[in-house]
């Protein structure tokens, strides 16, 4: 929960979040993609698998 916490802050910190972000909900967000990651690999996905599955998440989070 501490890791949580500080990316909160940083979110908080963050000038280009758009307005409507709640940090909070972000770092729950980010760490609930982080730990489902990790609970696959625990699994046994392959590496390349989970590499998609994280740049699907970036993509999704943050679309050009």
């Amino acid at each position: 929960m501490a890791g949580e916490a500080a990316l909160r802050r940083r979110f908080e910190q963050a000038a280009d979040l758009p307005a409507d972000c709640d940090p909070c909900v972000l770092a729950q967000l980010v760490y609930t993609v982080t730990d489902g990651i990790a609970v696959q690999a625990a699994s046994g996905h392959t590496r390349d698998r989970l590499h998609q599955v994280a740049g699907l998440a970036l993509r999704m989070l943050f679309p050009l």
